[in-house]
């Protein structure tokens, strides 16, 4: 089992909000201490902002918007072990609303829609997530 969420991280001379992550095994243990997936970079603090899913062959994946750098990140797990976690360039979180998050074996993608315009446009976005 995944868990996740947002709290506050403590950074030189401030707090943020962060994305925590940790997992919880078939055994019923937490298979590490819960782990900072932004790190230093504050994330937004809405549930608007992030989506979840799982994948075939137990994958992962959980996508979020770091607010501060303007940008979406992608983390996929294979189980318990995070095996890759990227940043999507060129798309400003500020104009795009998420919808949906699906993850294959060697790849990610998420559809969203312009949320600035009146018009319904949306985007398929994939990112190749091969460890």
């Amino acid at each position: 089992m995944h868990t996740f969420r947002v709290g506050s991280v403590p950074i030189p001379g401030s707090i943020t909000s962060g994305m925590y992550y940790q997992c919880l095994t078939n055994q019923i243990q937490w298979a590490a201490p819960e782990t900072v997936l932004s790190g230093y970079e504050q994330v937004t603090n809405s549930t608007l902002a992030w989506q979840k899913a799982a994948g075939q062959e137990g994958r992962f994946a959980l996508l979020w918007e770091q607010s501060k750098v303007d940008e979406f990140v992608i983390g996929v797990w294979d189980g318990c072990t995070q095996i890759k976690q990227k940043s999507v360039p060129d798309i400003n979180p500020a104009h795009y609303d998420v919808h949906s998050l699906a993850v294959s074996p060697q790849q990610a993608c998420f559809t969203a829609r312009k949320s600035y315009t009146q018009d319904y446009y949306y985007y398929t976005l994939c990112a190749e997530m091969m460890p």
